[in-house]
């Protein structure tokens, strides 16, 4: 038994508490969610400035370093939408069965994104000309599913769950409605920017900012919590 140390005192002789003890503060995010959710749009973000000025050539060092630069970006946005699916903290079934969707598509967005940034460093590295690889990416689009899967439909499940999570978590008033809403704006920007030409692409890259502007405050969140 140990004796070291004075004895406490009896019960009775204990003084009475008359304030209320601070509840216990909540946890906040760690360095690497942090640095996940940070991170990824802005290597998106570099990836996609060194192919607007040099990589829309075509098959290059511009393009194999823009290709390779949103390889690691796709990789932290996989991780981003874990940490987005933590925040959440649901807790009745209805709220867990979203949460969980979000995390899938954007899990599954991220592998078929991942797939597509391969099969785009394979083009960019075996050909030459923009001929060439418009020539490479017609045999790719040859096997049935492949532009559907990588391509189309896949990548958009991507930003599906980054759409889905942050609204759910700012239900629950885990995060603040502006980090919903920017997230969303700026992923409806980037959509809309795709199918701009010229100056209007910039619309693009304007999106990916609001959306990191929009996870800035999720991590702001988690800090103070």
């Amino acid at each position: 038994m140990i004796t070291d140390g004075p004895r406490p005192p009896s019960l009775h002789k204990l003084p009475v508490m008359t304030t209320t003890p601070a509840p216990l503060p909540g946890r906040s995010l760690a360095i690497p969610a942090s640095f996940a959710l940070i991170a990824a749009p802005a290597l998106w973000l570099i990836g996609w400035i060194v192919m607007r000025v040099k990589g829309h050539e075509g098959p290059g060092a511009a393009w194999t370093g823009a290709h390779a630069i949103w390889v690691f970006a796709v990789l932290l946005f996989g991780a981003a939408i874990v940490v987005l699916h933590r925040t959440v903290k649901a807790e009745t079934i209805g709220v867990k069965a979203i949460a969980v969707t979000g995390l899938i598509l954007g899990l599954l967005g991220a592998a078929s994104l991942l797939g597509q940034l391969c099969l785009d460093l394979y083009v960019g590295l075996e050909a030459s000309t923009r001929e060439s690889a418009s020539a490479l990416y017609d045999k790719v689009f040859d096997t049935p599913g492949v532009e559907l899967v990588f391509f189309q439909i896949g990548p958009s499940m991507l930003f599906a769950g980054f759409l889905i999570l942050p609204i759910v978590a700012a239900a629950r008033r885990a995060v603040p409605p502006a980090a919903a809403v920017l997230v969303g704006s700026g992923i409806a920007l980037m959509v809309a920017g795709r199918g701009f030409d010229g100056v209007l692409r910039l619309t693009e890259g304007l999106g990916m900012l609001v959306m990191l502007a929009g996870l800035v405050i999720v991590v702001r969140a988690g800090a103070k919590r």
